[in-house]
């Protein structure tokens, strides 16, 4: 992994450095170029103004030539060159250069010239319409130390970036070795295997890495461990299952059997069709609560429902089949839920409370600010039962569930009704005292 950071920063950094140092290179070398020329113009300026006071008090040809040419001789040093030209030719009857000609616009021109021998930079001066002075300064310095500098400054960042290489490599060693480590861990518990890191090594950020890489580890470990209980909560649900349909099978085929192989009276074959459709519809019941218990909270649709309403609208139903009384009490208040889930739960408790009142008990469902309560005055429960209430298949008054037929899931399918509704659902009992049992979201 460090081998590859460096070699990204190699790539990334280094033409960075490169370019920004011949980009500063080029721009000091520029600046002074122009801050000579600046010095050219100046010096030609003058030599100008000396020669045409000089002009001025000549008459003859041969006065302004024996001039220029003093002028030649005095001015002419190693980085200038002073020449004169009069009407297209130098005095020494050389014609002026083509490139240099072309200066002759009537005023003071210059130009950068760097196709000859050496770079030049000229000045032409008019002295009048046939007579031009021509200040010639050597520029080969100039762009010797311009590729000089050139040369350094690649020189120098090609060092600036082996050195910063050198120390990236080193830092990022050091970086990338506890990372490398948990990658190593990381395939280790793909595998289904344990993995030790050591936090010594570890330091700054990749120090928060390993304790997180750690935390994940136990995480995973206990959800494993989570499954696995879940997996036996689900193996002992099959058995519960077969269990409990065992029965109500064994009783429709053994009814069903009776009503093929004997000549039975019509009062006989209507109570065994009766038994075998209570049994059918058993089935049914289980199969329904089974399925309520496996939904997801994603899969419900909830919406804002009047409570009080609906408590009335189930004690209202239950009334006929019954012989305790109901009461529904408290102020209408809304919550979100899905109604008939909600009818399910409400069906369920109440089923419960009326199943362990005798006749003419009163029980008395209260609609609540954010859910119900529903109470009844029957056996009550001690508290290992409470405890053990909600789950599935669990059975505190055996022969009152053989009697009524149920399958033990009615509370275990109320509280997963409030998980799905992020509801919290509670018992409140006492033997033989009677049972609250409370909804609230």
């Amino acid at each position: 992994m460090h081998k590859h950071i460096t070699l990204w920063i190699l790539i990334i950094i280094v033409p960075i450095i490169i370019i920004s140092t011949v980009w500063h290179t080029n721009n000091m070398l520029d600046m002074s170029i122009k801050h000579n020329i600046k010095s050219m113009q100046t010096v030609d300026l003058l030599l100008g103004k000396e020669y045409k006071s000089e002009f001025s008090r000549l008459d003859s040809f041969s006065d302004i030539k024996n001039k220029s040419m003093d002028f030649t001789k005095r001015y002419n040093s190693e980085n200038l060159e002073v020449k004169f030209s009069y009407k297209g030719s130098y005095f020494d009857s050389k014609p002026v250069e083509e490139y240099i000609r072309e200066l002759n616009i009537g005023t003071r021109a210059a130009m950068l010239y760097t196709k000859g021998e050496y770079p030049q930079y000229i000045i032409a001066t008019p002295i009048s319409s046939v007579h031009s002075m021509y200040s010639i300064f050597d520029m080969s310095e100039l762009y010797n130390q311009k590729k000089h500098m050139y040369c350094f400054g690649i020189l120098f960042a090609i060092l600036i970036s082996l050195l910063i290489s050198i120390i990236t490599y080193m830092i990022s060693k050091k970086i990338a070795k506890p990372l490398e480590d948990l990658t190593i861990a990381a395939k280790a518990i793909s595998k289904g295997e344990t993995a030790e890191i050591d936090l010594a090594k570890c330091k700054y950020e990749a120090k928060d890495l390993g304790k997180a890489f750690i935390n994940m580890q136990n995480a995973i470990t206990n959800r494993e461990q989570d499954l696995q209980v879940e997996l036996a909560k689900k193996q002992y649900l099959l058995n519960a299952i077969s269990h409990e349909m065992r029965t109500p099978l064994t009783s429709i085929l053994g009814n069903a059997r009776i009503l093929q192989g004997a000549e039975l009276d019509a009062d006989t074959r209507n109570e065994l069709a009766e038994k075998i459709c209570s049994q059918a519809e058993r089935l049914s019941n289980i199969e329904s609560q089974l399925m309520m218990l496996v939904s997801s909270k994603d899969e419900i649709e909830l919406a804002e429902v009047n409570i009080k309403n609906i408590l009335e609208r189930v004690a209202e139903e239950a009334k006929s089949a019954s012989n305790v009384n109901i009461i529904v009490e408290g102020e209408s208040s809304v919550i979100k839920a899905n109604e008939d889930l909600m009818k399910i739960l409400i069906n369920n408790i109440l089923d419960n409370a009326i199943h362990v009142s005798k006749a003419n008990d009163t029980i008395i469902m209260r609609a609540e600010k954010h859910g119900f309560s529903i109470r009844d005055n029957g056996i009550g429960m001690n508290d290992e039962e409470i405890a053990s209430a909600f789950e599935p298949f669990y059975k505190s008054d055996k022969a009152r569930t053989r009697k009524h037929g149920g399958a033990g899931l009615g509370l275990a399918i109320c509280k997963r009704i409030a998980e799905l509704h992020g509801a919290e659902l509670s018992i409140n009992s006492e033997k033989c005292k009677g049972t609250t049992v409370r909804y609230e979201q």
